[in-house]
């Protein structure tokens, strides 16, 4: 019998992970601004992904950091955001380091406004 897959939900209860909280608090933010995304288990970590077409991969919050939160953005076909919040000069993604719950509180407006962003350029 082939095993179901797992939820991200269950993927945080069965892993101990120091920064669980603010991991939890970027992921209700992210479901929070567009009833467009989806979540699921990719890459070990909660990845997120356009519900009407699947294969766009919004990106996914990088499991393997202790230190801080880290959400990897993914851009299709040479479309690009900028905001003051992603570094990186990569072709098609772009990073968002949160280092602890303050930075994600104080920064809550604008993770919304960049993921409904995301979804308006991939729609």
């Amino acid at each position: 019998m082939a095993k179901a897959v797992e939820t991200v939900d269950e993927l945080m209860n069965r892993r101990e992970h120091k920064l669980a909280t603010e991991i939890n608090a970027l992921r209700a933010i992210i479901r929070a601004a567009s009833p467009a995304i989806g979540e699921h288990v990719k890459w070990n970590g909660p990845s997120y992904y356009l519900v009407a077409n699947p294969k766009y991969d919004l990106g996914n919050i990088v499991m393997a950091r202790d230190k801080h939160v880290l959400l990897v953005l993914v851009f299709y076909n040479g479309m690009m955001l900028e905001h003051p919040l992603l570094s990186g000069d990569y072709r098609d993604r772009r990073l968002l380091q949160l280092d602890d719950m303050a930075a994600i509180k104080a920064n809550e407006a604008a993770i919304g406004q960049i993921i409904r962003d995301w979804v308006e350029l991939h729609s």
